[in-house]
C-alpha cells in the first residue's frame, strides 16, 4: 500500500444545486472550511472531488486511524461489492475484523463507515448503486445501532436524485443527540475531556446542522494550497528546493490546474520540468498527454472489451475537443440509459460512438483527460489542452490551402471597411492552428496576427525564428494602429502566453519595440511581462533611462517594479529601499509588493511590524498586506521570524497612545491576520513545543486584554486539535484553570 501523506485536507459545504460553478462561487465568498475532526461529527457526509484528488487515500487513512485508536470503522470499496449478497469476503482483513468487533460490542458504540468508489458504481447504473448500498445498510444499519457514513464520489455523479435514493435507503441516527468526537470509540483519543467546546464562533451553522439535521450533507474537498502541494512534492522528491522549482515552473507554464491535486502533481513530476526543461509549449502539452496516456494504458490493456489502444483514446479526445469548441458546448455528457442528451450539453455518444463502444466510452470520460463540470457532465482537462487537442484534430484534416482558407473563414470575421479578425472565442484555437499547420498559419497571420503571436507557440520548432519575429511585429503594429486589445476582453494573458513568445529573435528586439511603442501602455506592459518571464535584464536599461534614475517613480509602476525586483540587482534594491524609506506616508500596495518580493532578507521583523501598525493607525484596508504575508512569508524557513513578528506586533500595538487618534478600525482583518500567524506557529515543527506554546500564550492574553469580545480563531483551533502537545502546554501556562471561550479569543474550556 502506498504511504499516506497527511496534507491536512479541508472541506467546504456544497450548494444545494450540486453545480461545480456555483460551488466555486460559494467558496470564494465563504471561509467555512472544516477538517476531518469536524466532518466526523456529521451523521452522513458525501465528499466530492475530481479524479486523482486524493479521496481514496483520505478515507482509507481515516478508517485506519480510528481503528488504531480503538474506534469502530470500516473502509469499503463499493465497486468491489455491488451485486453481491455478502460484503465481508470483499473487505480488507483489518475491516473484516473491525466489523466483527463492533457487531459483538455494546449497541451504544458507533460504527463509522467509509464508502469509496460511489461514482464508479453509479456510472454503471443508479440501480447498481442502490443495490450495493442496500447490501451494506442491511448489514450495518438498523434503528438499534448508531452508524456514521462518509462517502466519496466525483461531482459529476452527484445530483438530487442520487442523494434522494441514498437518503431513502440509509438508516441514519434515529436519536436527536449529536454525534460528537467523544463517540468515536472507547479507545479513541478522549478529546471531550480536554477540549469540550472549541468552536463557539460567530458562525454556528455547523453546530446547528449537527444537532438537528439527519439528512446527507455534501462537502467539496478543497484544492491543495501551495503549502500543501509543496509539502507533498517535498516528501515525494526528498527535496524542498526541488518541490518549489517544480511548482514555480508549473505556474510559469500555465499548469496551475495540475498543482491543486495529488494526481496533477504526479503528472508534473513525471514530465520533469526541471531536469528536462521543455524547449517550447508544444513539448509541454505533448509530454502531459503522454503522461496521462501512460496512466490509462494499463487499465485499457486489462479491459479487452474496450477493443482499444491509447492512441485511439487520444484521437477521441481530439474529436470531442474540436466538436466542443466549434459548437460552443464545453460540457460533455457522460452516457446514461437515455439516448437524448440534455439541452446545452454535447453528447459524447454522438461524436465518438463509432470508435468507442458503450463501456469504453463510459470509462473514457472518467480518465485523467476529463474533469467533472456538473451532474453526469465533464470537460477536457486541463483547460489549456482543449484548444491544443482541437487544433491537432483540425490541422490533421487540413490537407491543402483551400482547406485552410475555408477553416479560417469559419473562425473569423470581415467588416465592410476591410478589417478582419478571429472571433474572440476562437483566439486560442487559431493560435494553435497557426502553430501546428503551416497552411493555417499563412492564413491566420493575414487575418489576425495576435492569435498566432500570443495564443500559439512561437518557440515551436515548426515556426522559424524569422517567422516568429515577423508575426510578433505584425501583432504590435496592429495593436498600435487599430486600437485592438489583447484578448479582446474574453481572454487574459497568463505566464505561458508570455513564455511562448520568448524566442531569441523576439527577446533581442524587446528594447527596440519598447522605445518604439513607449506611449502605448498595453504594448509596454506586454513587453515587460515577456522580459520578466524570460528572466533576462534586456529591458532594465531602457526602464531606468526612462525614469532618469528616479527610483521613487519606479515604486509607483508596479509591473516595472516587479521586473526590476525579479532581476535581484543589489544596486537597484538598495536604491528602491532608500526611496521607500524617504517617501513619507507608505502606500500599502507598494509596501505589500516590496515585502512580498524581498521578505526577511531585506526587511527586519521590527520594520514589518512598524509598517503594519502604521497602516492600523491610518485605518487602511489590510487585506492585501495580510494576503502578501500569508502567501510569501509563511514558510518553514521563516518560522523564527514569524514568531518574532507576532510578538513584535503585540509590543508595537501596546505602545500606541490610543488616546491621540480615532482607533475605531475594523479589527476583523487584524485578528484574521493573527489567526494565520498563530495557526502557522502551532503547526511549525521547526520550533519546539515550548517556543510555540509561549507565543500562543502571549497572543491569547493580548487578545483578551485588547479585544473583549468573541472572535473565532478558526484556523488556529483546527491546528490545535491535532497538535495536542502544544495545546496542553498552553493550558499549563494558564495554570490549568478553566478558560472561558466567551471571553477569550481562541481559548478553550478545560477543567483539569
Amino acid at each position: 500500500m502506498r504511504k499516506y501523506i497527511d496534507l491536512d485536507r479541508r472541506f467546504s459545504k456544497y450548494p444545494d444545486s450540486f453545480s461545480e460553478e456555483s460551488s466555486v462561487l460559494v467558496q470564494s465568498l465563504s471561509r467555512g472550511r472544516i477538517g476531518w475532526a469536524e466532518l466526523l461529527e456529521r451523521s452522513c457526509s458525501v465528499i466530492v472531488a475530481g479524479a486523482n484528488h486524493g479521496k481514496t487515500a483520505e478515507l482509507l487513512n481515516q478508517a485506519r486511524r480510528l481503528q488504531d485508536k480503538g474506534g469502530h470503522a470500516l473502509f469499503i470499496r463499493l465497486n468491489k461489492i455491488y451485486k453481491r449478497d455478502d460484503f465481508l469476503d470483499n473487505l480488507d482483513i483489518e475491516d473484516e475484523e473491525a466489523f466483527k468487533r463492533w457487531a459483538n460490542c455494546s449497541s451504544l458504540e458507533i460504527l463509522t463507515v467509509f464508502v469509496d468508489s460511489l461514482d464508479e458504481v453509479i456510472l454503471k447504473s443508479l440501480e447498481d448503486m442502490y443495490q450495493a448500498l442496500k447490501v451494506i445498510s442491511q448489514k450495518v444499519g438498523n434503528n438499534e445501532r448508531s452508524v456514521r457514513w462518509i462517502f466519496s464520489a466525483r461531482p459529476a455523479v452527484i445530483n438530487s436524485e442520487v442523494i434522494s435514493r441514498m437518503q431513502s435507503l440509509l438508516t441514519l441516527n434515529s436519536s436527536r443527540r449529536p454525534l460528537g468526537r467523544q463517540d468515536i470509540g472507547a479507545g479513541a483519543e478522549n478529546i471531550s475531556t480536554e477540549v469540550q467546546s472549541f468552536d463557539l464562533t460567530d458562525d454556528d451553522t455547523g453546530r446547528e446542522t449537527q444537532e438537528t439535521a439527519e439528512g446527507i450533507e455534501v462537502y467539496r474537498m478543497e484544492p491543495l494550497s501551495r503549502i500543501q502541494a509543496e509539502r507533498l512534492l517535498t516528501l515525494k522528491l526528498g527535496s524542498s528546493s526541488g518541490a518549489k522549482q517544480i511548482y514555480d515552473a508549473a505556474l510559469n507554464l500555465g499548469l496551475d490546474e495540475l498543482s491543486v491535486s495529488p494526481g496533477g502533481l504526479d503528472v508534473l513530476r513525471s514530465i520533469d520540468l526541471i531536469n528536462n526543461p521543455p524547449a517550447c509549449l508544444t513539448d509541454v502539452y505533448e509530454n502531459i498527454i503522454a503522461s496521462q496516456s501512460e496512466v490509462q494504458s494499463s487499465e485499457i490493456e486489462r479491459n479487452a472489451s474496450f477493443g482499444l489502444n491509447s492512441s485511439q483514446f487520444q484521437s477521441a479526445v481530439s474529436q470531442l475537443s474540436s466538436a466542443s469548441l466549434l459548437c460552443s458546448l464545453p460540457n460533455i455528457e457522460i452516457p446514461t440509459e437515455t439516448l437524448s442528451p440534455s439541452d446545452g450539453v454535447m453528447s459524447a455518444r454522438k461524436i465518438v460512438f463509432s470508435s468507442l463502444n458503450e463501456s469504453a466510452l463510459r470509462y473514457f470520460l472518467t480518465t485523467n483527460f476529463f474533469i467533472d463540470s456538473g451532474p453526469h457532465q465533464v470537460k477536457v482537462y486541463p483547460d489549456r489542452l482543449l484548444y491544443f487537442f482541437a487544433a491537432k484534430r483540425l490541422s490533421f484534416l487540413v490537407t491543402c490551402p483551400e482547406d485552410a482558407a475555408r477553416l479560417v473563414r469559419f473562425l473569423s470575421w470581415n467588416s465592410p471597411s476591410g478589417e478582419s479578425g478571429v472571433y474572440s472565442r476562437f483566439l486560442p484555437l487559431a493560435g494553435w492552428l497557426a502553430t501546428l499547420s503551416p497552411l493555417c498559419r499563412a492564413e491566420i497571420i493575414k487575418v489576425d496576427p495576435q492569435a498566432c503571436a500570443l495564443f500559439g507557440d512561437l518557440r515551436s520548432n515548426e515556426i522559424s525564428s524569422n517567422e516568429a519575429l515577423k508575426c510578433f511585429e505584425l501583432c504590435l503594429e496592429r495593436l498600435e494602429r487599430s486600437g485592438d486589445t489583447i484578448g479582446r476582453g474574453l481572454f487574459y494573458l497568463t505566464s505561458e502566453n508570455y513564455w511562448q513568445a520568448t524566442s531569441v529573435a523576439i527577446i533581442s528586439n524587446l528594447p527596440v519595440f519598447f522605445k518604439k511603442y513607449s506611449k502605448n501602455n498595453q504594448i509596454r506592459n506586454l513587453l515587460i511581462q515577456i522580459a520578466k518571464v524570460s528572466k533576462v535584464d534586456v529591458l532594465r536599461g531602457v526602464i531606468l533611462d526612462e525614469i532618469s534614475g528616479d527610483y521613487t517613480s519606479l515604486l509607483e509602476s508596479s509591473l516595472a517594479l516587479d521586473y526590476i525586483l525579479d532581476l535581484r540587482d543589489e544596486g537597484d534594491i538598495k536604491e528602491l529601499l532608500s526611496a521607500f524609506d524617504s517617501s513619507g506616508k507608505t502606500n500599502i500596495d507598494i509596501a505589500s509588493n516590496l515585502i512580498g518580493e524581498l521578505g526577511f532578507d531585506y526587511f527586519s521583523v521590527s520594520k514589518i511590524a512598524g509598517i503594519y501598525v502604521d497602516f492600523l493607525v491610518r485605518d487602511a484596508d489590510l487585506f492585501e498586506f495580510n494576503w502578501t504575508i500569508s502567501k510569501y512569508l509563511l514558510v518553514e524557513k521563516n518560522s523564527a521570524e514569524i514568531a518574532q513578528l507576532t510578538l513584535e506586533l503585540i509590543r508595537q500595538y501596546a505602545a500606541i497612545n490610543k488616546a491621540t487618534f480615532d482607533f475605531s478600525f475594523d479589527s476583523r482583518q487584524f485578528l484574521e491576520f493573527f489567526d494565520d500567524l498563530a495557526a502557522f506557529i502551532v503547526d511549525c515543527s521547526q520550533m519546539s513545543v515550548d517556543e510555540r506554546s509561549d507565543v500562543l500564550y502571549r497572543l491569547n492574553n493580548f487578545i483578551f486584554d485588547n479585544f473583549p469580545y468573541v472572535y473565532s480563531f478558526k484556523r488556529t483551533k483546527l491546528v490545535l486539535e491535532e497538535k495536542i502537545d502544544v495545546r496542553q502546554e498552553v493550558l499549563k501556562k494558564n495554570n490549568h484553570r478553566t478558560l472561558s471561550v466567551s471571553a477569550r479569543g481562541f481559548s478553550v474550556e478545560f477543567d483539569i
